[in-house]
């Protein structure tokens, strides 16, 4: 977006939110896995030690080069299915 002068501006509806986060974790395939079955993730492997996701507006990476930690983000998920979403999770956590 340009104002008046035609200088560029940051786009309003995206400012101040989380566009990008880097996860560090003991395993990418098994990541890949949980999070591609139980949300629809979609990935891209930059070598063996990073891994890009996207789940259709946010994406970020797994990566094994930094320790895993538990990411404690409050992650909403919009879904009419909560309940459907809450059993995947549970039967794809088998890790």
């Amino acid at each position: 977006m340009r104002n008046s002068r035609g200088v560029l501006m940051a786009n309003s509806a995206n400012d101040r939110r989380i566009d990008y986060i880097e996860m560090g974790v003991g395993n990418i395939e098994r990541s890949k896995a949980f999070y591609g079955q139980a949300f629809g993730w979609t990935f891209k492997d930059y070598g063996p030690a990073y891994c890009e996701f996207a789940d259709g507006r946010l994406t970020g990476g797994f990566t094994t080069d930094s320790t895993p930690r538990p990411v404690w983000l409050i992650r909403s998920t919009r879904t009419r299915t909560v309940l459907s979403i809450q059993s995947r999770c549970r039967r794809t956590a088998r890790f």
